[in-house]
């Protein structure tokens, strides 16, 4: 876990090994550099229309994030579909007509 952040500590590096990121101090909290990253395949059967995805492993807050679906088996094209964070910790993917059976990267970036 962060230790507590302080006026005296402005600047200080911290690396939490818990989540793999690093923080700086900014005098009153601890702000995570960098960019947070969510990289999952998912699977669609050919007649599914709705994914919901749990998103909280890896991005703090869903809403905060840019979204987007590759198809794994055609050179990872992006597919124009209707993806809704629906909480901060949920993305809601919507299709139609439903996507063809098999492999579909969801790539988030907070």
């Amino acid at each position: 876990t962060l230790p507590a952040a302080s006026a005296q500590s402005v600047g200080r590096f911290v690396w939490a090994t818990d989540v793999n990121k690093a923080y700086i101090d900014n005098g009153s909290s601890f702000q995570v550099l960098g960019v947070s990253k969510y990289l999952a395949d998912t699977v669609w059967n050919g007649t599914d229309t709705t994914k919901d995805i749990n998103v909280s492993a890896n991005i703090q807050d869903a809403r905060n994030a840019i979204w987007a679906l590759h198809d794994n088996a055609n050179d990872f094209e992006k597919m124009f579909v209707n993806i809704k964070t629906i909480s901060a910790t949920t993305v809601r993917i919507t299709v139609s007509p439903a996507l063809p059976a098999g492999s579909y990267r969801l790539i988030g970036l907070e």
